[in-house]
């Protein structure tokens, strides 16, 4: 069991300990969520399954170039014409 402390400040914010983190695996920019119920209450990290999919549809879809395409277009940014 993990037993821990924080404090709440004036604007109603609080800092979850280093160890509480650790158990719920957030760090920063992750949202947790307070279940409040008949029996208290309990804060659970609330990340989604897959944390991925709010990408889903943003990006070009189908076969990507192959290796000697990638290769080739480095070349040609890097100005050398010739395979290194």
């Amino acid at each position: 069991m993990v037993r821990s402390k924080a404090k709440i400040t004036s604007k109603g914010q609080l800092t979850l300990p280093v160890a509480v983190r650790k158990v719920l695996n957030v760090g920063a920019g992750d949202v947790v969520a307070f279940d409040i119920g008949p029996d208290g209450i309990v804060l659970r990290n609330d990340l989604s399954p897959d944390r991925f999919a709010k990408f889903e549809g943003k990006f070009r879809t189908g076969r990507g170039q192959s290796t000697e395409e990638i290769r080739r277009w480095l070349r040609e940014l890097r100005g050398r014409g010739r395979d290194v």
